[in-house]
């Protein structure tokens, strides 16, 4: 029987992992390219995923960070007790929160956070490579909820969703902070001490 392989292609953004089997076949699962190239031998598994919506670099604004500008997630429920919910974070220092499903704050809510703060978030997604992501990931797994990312940027707005957390792994990070920046425990478990604390002048 002949030998068994396994080759990485780099095609843009994705890997095409290409198994060759003894028979002379072969099978292949595409997926997201990390973030360091070449491809790591130490990777433990491989997802196979779906991309939609290709990279449009070219389209990243290159203006400054203004007061109307933002950056906003939403969450989708799941069939257990995940919080849904939707939060911006604007130039301005404006926090916007809208809570639907599975959270101690339901409707909209308005906070702020310092403007400095805010523009330097949302200035690091445009660092972080935003622009050049793929606008949908997703994997076949119907149990988990769904991130959606919007970032607007002098009037160029861009929009990536993550199902099943085969996003790039620094977006899911930076999702995060934005949830750290806009306080949101506050409202998802109703956090006193956050929900106490004096707004920023």
């Amino acid at each position: 029987m002949g030998a068994r392989g396994r080759i990485a292609i780099r095609l843009g953004t994705c890997v095409l992992v290409v198994v060759v089997l003894g028979s002379g076949a072969f099978t292949w699962n595409r997926v997201a390219a990390p973030t360091r190239w070449p491809l790591q031998p130490h990777v433990r598994r491989i997802k196979p995923l779906q991309l939609s919506g290709f990279p449009k670099p070219f389209a990243m604004p290159l203006a400054g960070v203004g007061p109307a500008d933002y950056v906003e997630l939403r969450r989708t429920a799941c069939y257990g007790g995940c919080p849904a919910y939707t939060v911006r974070i604007s130039g301005d220092g404006t926090v916007l929160w809208k809570g639907d499903f599975a959270v101690e704050v339901t409707g909209n809510v308005t906070g702020r956070i310092n403007p400095s703060a805010a523009r330097e978030l949302i200035a690091r997604f445009r660092r972080k490579g935003f622009w050049w992501l793929w606008s949908g990931y997703s994997d076949a797994v119907f149990d988990v909820p769904t991130y959606h990312t919007v970032v607007s940027i002098a009037g160029r707005t861009k929009e990536v969703m993550d199902h099943a957390d085969v996003a790039p792994a620094w977006l899911r990070a930076m999702d995060g902070e934005i949830d750290e920046a806009a306080g949101t425990q506050r409202w998802i478990k109703g956090d006193i001490v956050l929900a106490t604390q004096p707004e920023p002048k």
